[in-house]
């Protein structure tokens, strides 16, 4: 990642690579959160 990081500087790609980690990141919380709610909702779909 350092390296990702030197290669692309300041420049657009950096603006473009913390854009995609940080929607990475969210969507990571957003999975982590709502993974419970899913799992409950399958189990009433399917009665395991």
């Amino acid at each position: 990642l350092k390296s990702l990081v030197e290669r692309f500087g300041d420049g657009p790609g950096m603006k473009t690579l913390n854009m995609t980690l940080s929607m990475v990141a969210a969507n990571v919380e957003w999975v982590s959160r709502s993974q419970t709610s899913i799992f409950n909702w399958i189990e009433q779909k399917y009665h395991f």
